[in-house]
This record gives structure tokens, sequence and C-alpha cells, in this order.
């Protein structure tokens, strides 16, 4: 490792194990820390930058103008879909419920639903791209609103082929690990303060099942941050 030294602050991820006070990664899964964030800043969004990065500049290629759905937007990984998805010039529709829709209003959101009180699949028409972040039936009715040819991306769960060949659209199931280039995207948006951390709780690493029980039971607009005294 020729680009890094010890005692350089970095950020990254891996897929599992990080509830540790050491991990081991390739160094491309790690980059430079934003100088402008406190290392549990960097720790909410090290995976929320890769997987936006990921999602939307590698796999969908999203271009200026295009109309995207984002299914869960008001999570921690959906509020940088939003920023980054703003950055990028496209027109933006998020769903979420409570002050999650204020939220998102805040983050640039062209279009807010509360899913708890609307229906999406009447008021979303022929859109270019949809971020599945929720699946289950949510995501089996989010094929109806595409255009034709459009795609559906989703972090959830593999979407039917059956239901995409019905539509006249792609789908696909998409995970990975973070590279440098994602990272580094991530550290560009975020020292131009183009992306922000948005952190509703830390806890000790102690807690960490408590933590991930927070995580599991859902409806937090924002991260759950484990420290390590």
């Amino acid at each position: 490792v020729s680009r890094l030294k010890a005692g350089d602050q970095v950020y990254g991820g891996t897929i599992g194990g990080t509830y540790a006070e050491y991990i081991a990664l390739e160094a491309d899964q790690v980059a430079r820390k934003p100088h402008n964030l406190t290392f549990q800043e960097a720790a909410a969004l090290a995976i929320p930058v890769h997987t936006a990065h990921l999602f939307l500049v590698e796999q969908a290629k999203l271009q200026a103008d295009q109309r995207i759905l984002i299914q869960g937007a008001a999570g921690s990984v959906g509020q940088v879909f939003v920023q980054v998805a703003k950055i990028l010039g496209a027109y933006v529709i998020g769903t979420a419920s409570g002050e999650g829709i204020s939220l998102l209003k805040s983050l640039g959101a062209d279009e807010t639903i509360d899913y708890k009180q609307q229906d999406f699949t009447q008021i979303v028409k022929d859109v270019d791209i949809v971020i599945d972040l929720v699946g289950g039936e949510t995501q089996e009715k989010s094929f109806a609103v595409l255009k034709k040819g459009g795609l559906l991306l989703s972090a959830f769960a593999p979407p039917s082929p059956e239901l995409a060949s019905k539509h006249g659209v792609r789908a696909r199931f998409v995970e990975g690990l973070p590279t440098l280039k994602q990272l580094e995207f991530g550290t560009d948006l975020i020292e131009h303060g183009k992306v922000i951390p948005r952190i509703v709780k830390v806890m000790k690493l102690e807690e960490a099942a408590a933590a991930q029980q927070l995580v599991t039971d859902g409806g937090l607009n924002g991260k759950v941050v484990l420290t390590i005294d």
C-alpha cells in the first residue's frame, strides 16, 4: 500500500464483520476520511456514498432530467440517493412518511409521497428509474410506474424477471463492496458540502444488539452509529 501510511484517517466498509474494534480490509475499500467530518459522521456516510455511486452512476448511469423514484428515500441510504441524484441533475421523487417528508424536501426532492396516506402508483407515471430500498409489495408495485425500457434497481431483494418482462422494463438486484473510486466520489461531494450526514443515535459497541434491533424495526431517518471507548 503506497497511498496510505500508518496514522492516516480513513473511512470505508465491507459487508458484515464491522461490529469490532479492529478489522482488516483491502486497501481499495478505504479512502482518506473527508476532512470536514468526524469519525462518527464518516462512519455514517461510507456505505451510503458507496451505494449511491454504485446504483446511480455505475448501474443506472443516471442522466440530467431523467425521472427517478426512490422508495424508502428518508432512510440513511435513501437520503444520500436523493442528494446525489439531484447533483446529477435528475428529477427526484421520494417516498417517506411523517418527518421524513419534510426531510426529503430539505434535501431537494422535487416530489414527495407519504406512503402511509398515498398510493404512489396513482401519482407516479413513466419514471426512467426506480430505486428499491424497501422490497416486498412496494417493489412489485413499482414495475407499473416505470416507462417502457425503464430500470428498477433493488438493494433489498432480487426483483421478479416475470414482472420485468410483463412491463417491458429491466430489473436487477445490486450489491457490492466499496471501492476507492466510489469513496473518493463521496469524499469530493462531502468536502464541498453537497452531501451531509444525518445521525439519529449514537450507541456503544457493547449495545450492538440493541442498535441492530433499532435498525431492524425501521422508521429511522438517519444512521445509528456505534462508538468504541
